[in-house]
């Protein structure tokens, strides 16, 4: 199931308005709170790249 911004975020970023960087900081709003952001899987299948966790 994907998350409720997942389609809009999806599309942002094929169309270039958001970054890889901004796509790693909604991952960890969305830890915080599920409701905003997206999952580290739906990122990896946003942009095509291994999540990695910030420190």
């Amino acid at each position: 199931m994907a998350s409720k911004q997942y389609e809009k975020y999806k599309d942002e970023y094929e169309k270039n308005w958001i970054t890889d960087e901004a796509l790693q900081r909604l991952v960890e709003l969305n830890r915080k709170r599920s409701s905003i952001g997206i999952t580290a899987e739906e990122y990896e299948e946003i942009t095509g790249q291994k999540y990695e966790r910030a420190v």
